[in-house]
């Protein structure tokens, strides 16, 4: 196995890390839809239509962004920038596709929406956080492929994945 410098691949722990935070993100949205039943009106007393759309939409904007951020163009020019990059896209996706959730949370509180509302957006979009964030292999591979140049072995870093 070839030594690595500092700026090298993530190891196991790292990596373990990174499964262990977008896990926690998304359980995280799920417990904040389960709080919701606590905090907001059961009924439907704010504008229903209001509601349902918004519930709808917190999932396909989460989504969405999370594809945007596949398309930011992070400088990579060897093997051993891709750790750092693939943690800067790792963050930068954590933060675009939570942030409808928590969002919308709030509108529940501003428009009155109904806790059955809140709950069903925030739990579609924890499922969007969690396949857009959690690290396989498979998107090691995509990664690399795509902010490398042709040629150029990442192996060492898709290792780890």
């Amino acid at each position: 196995m070839a030594d690595h410098p500092t700026g090298g691949p993530p190891g196991p722990g790292q990596l373990a890390g990174l499964r262990i935070i977008s896990a926690t993100v998304a359980i995280t949205l799920v417990l904040i839809a389960a709080a919701s039943w606590f905090a907001l009106d059961s009924g439907f007393t704010g504008h229903p239509t209001l509601g349902w759309a918004a519930a709808v939409a917190a999932p396909v904007i989460s989504l969405a962004l999370g594809r945007m951020v596949g398309l930011l163009d992070l400088p990579v020019s060897t093997p051993a920038d891709l750790r750092s990059a693939y943690a800067t896209h790792f963050l930068i996706t954590m933060a675009a596709t939570e942030a409808p959730g928590i969002l919308l949370f709030a509108l529940g509180f501003i428009a009155d929406l109904s806790a059955l509302q809140v709950s069903i957006g925030m739990v579609l979009t924890a499922a969007v956080v969690w396949t857009s964030l959690r690290p396989t292999r498979r998107r090691a591979e995509e990664f690399a492929r795509r902010r490398l140049p042709d040629g150029t072995d990442a192996q060492f870093f898709i290792d780890q994945f």
